[in-house]
């Protein structure tokens, strides 16, 4: 039975291989820059169209982590 240790490169975890190529703390900070943004711009517009659609006032607190 193989070990695996041919293949042992091909699998190794995401993470490990961004880190590897550089992927430093001044990256981390704007991709977290980047989704905070994007959280700021998506939210309020996800309840807006929820408000369209006429969804009732309940599940307005729940769409915008649904996607609606």
């Amino acid at each position: 039975m193989p070990d695996g240790t041919a293949t042992a490169h091909v699998y190794r975890p995401k993470l490990l291989t961004v880190l590897a190529e550089g992927y430093g703390f001044e990256a981390f900070r704007k991709d977290v820059t980047a989704g905070i943004t994007v959280a700021i711009v998506a939210l309020p517009l996800s309840m807006a169209i929820a408000v369209a659609s006429g969804v009732t006032p309940g599940l307005l607190r729940v769409c915008p982590l649904l996607g609606v």
